[in-house]
């Protein structure tokens, strides 16, 4: 019994994903000890909200980099997707059909560097690096160059998505753990993520050759 309740501790341990945790319990042990005000209700919020935003950025890079691609243009692709819902909502735009748009914009931009990466041949790192600077320009052109200020066009419930919690949670924390267990489930158990990693897999080996 004993030897099955060790073996099961080193199994546990032997985990990249508990290894990264102990690390980052280890951090927020140090940084609370030295700054006893790290754990209080406001610090943890903006934190939370922090590791929201560049923790959904980094799901779709973490499957980018599973099927053996690269992606450079997400924070260009990002801003400009902004930009359009703060340009069309200045215009009087319904604020969730600009929404809407950004996010078709954001689709066409994924579908232009998947074509161009599949169909054409150019390796990711040439198409997504192109696709930065471009996206960056169209965010330049559409604001000219100067912040765009929509904070009286932004009705309450759209701010509660930023800015709003459930139960003392911000709700983009939750939105981040829930997609983030759907993307983890995904990766790790579906057929259909199985099927593109083998065939990724299967087309960089033909192009090696």
């Amino acid at each position: 019994m004993k030897d099955k309740i060790t073996g099961i501790i080193k199994k546990i341990f032997s985990q990249r994903e508990v290894t990264v945790f102990l690390i980052i319990l280890l951090v927020v042990a140090i940084t609370s000890i030295i700054q006893p005000k790290f754990l209080n209700s406001n610090n943890m919020r903006s934190i939370a909200l922090s590791v929201s935003v560049d923790g959904l950025f980094a799901i779709g890079l973490t499957m980018a980099l599973i099927l053996g691609g690269i992606e450079l243009s997400v924070g260009s692709v990002a801003a400009m997707t902004c930009v359009i819902t703060g340009y069309l909502a200045l215009q009087g735009v319904n604020i969730w059909v600009a929404c809407i748009a950004s996010i078709a914009s954001g689709l066409v931009v994924g579908l232009f560097n998947g074509f161009m990466i599949s169909k054409i041949g150019l390796p990711p790192f040439i198409v997504t690096l192109g696709m930065e600077n471009l996206a960056r320009g169209m965010a330049y052109i559409i604001t000219t160059g100067s912040p765009l200020s929509v904070s009286g066009y932004l009705p309450q419930s759209f701010r509660f998505f930023a800015t709003g919690s459930v139960f003392g949670i911000p709700v983009l924390f939750i939105i981040f753990i829930i997609i983030s267990a759907i993307a983890f489930i995904f990766m790790k158990y579906s057929k259909i993520c199985r099927n593109i990693y083998y065939d990724m897999q299967e087309y960089i080996l033909r192009r090696k050759q």
